[in-house]
């Protein structure tokens, strides 16, 4: 189920390539309308009960772990936030707001362990530890907006512990398991997470 540690020189910004963009778009787009639909369902639900919403927060995290674990660039994380958001900006309800403040904390928090093996190491646990990274400040975003005002001790950290294991399932887990079936089928034989799935065939 994971991916191997590389054993390639560090990635640097500059190595992008048109090939990396041009996955990095298509992934994002298709996430971006799908994403734009749970924003709805997660409105209502978070009018109902906080912690029903942030159920599926580990989908948010999703695209941009899934392009990590594929393109293996500095800054894909980040990258695919934007593109995701620009992709779904006509059908939120929650307007130019998360295309500055999603990229920044939710991506950069799911790209840091990745940053930390300097780019070398894109096994499960690192995309996990990305979802739950993301996952613990999209939980601090909440907690100092105000979205847990009145609720119990016990109600803030059992929706924490939602955080967390949405992102690392829904995120980290999820992305490892999709990216893994897309490169059984050869497409991403060019990129290094198809050249390992070939190897261990």
């Amino acid at each position: 189920m994971s991916t191997e540690t590389t054993t390639q020189p560090k990635p640097r910004l500059k190595d992008w390539t048109t090939r990396d963009l041009l996955v990095m778009a298509a992934i994002s787009i298709a996430f971006g309308l799908i994403l734009a639909g749970v924003n709805y369902l997660a409105g209502l639900l978070l009018a109902v009960n906080p912690m029903l919403a942030v159920i599926f927060s580990g989908l948010y995290f999703l695209p941009g772990l899934m392009i990590m674990l594929i393109v293996r660039r500095p800054g894909a994380n980040i990258l695919t936030r934007v593109i995701v958001n620009l992709a779904q900006l006509p059908f939120t309800p929650f307007g130019w707001a998360p295309l500055v403040m999603e990229p920044l904390f939710f991506g950069g928090a799911a790209e840091m362990p990745f940053l930390i093996t300097r780019y070398r190491d894109f096994r499960l646990r690192i995309a996990v530890i990305g979802g739950v990274a993301a996952g613990v400040v999209s939980f601090l975003m909440m907690l100092a907006f105000g979205f847990f005002s009145g609720f119990s001790f016990g109600f803030i950290i059992a929706t924490l512990a939602i955080f967390l294991l949405s992102g690392a399932l829904l995120g980290g887990v999820l992305a490892t398991v999709l990216v893994n079936a897309i490169a059984k089928t050869g497409v991403l034989n060019s990129f290094a997470i198809g050249q390992e799935q070939q190897e261990e065939i």
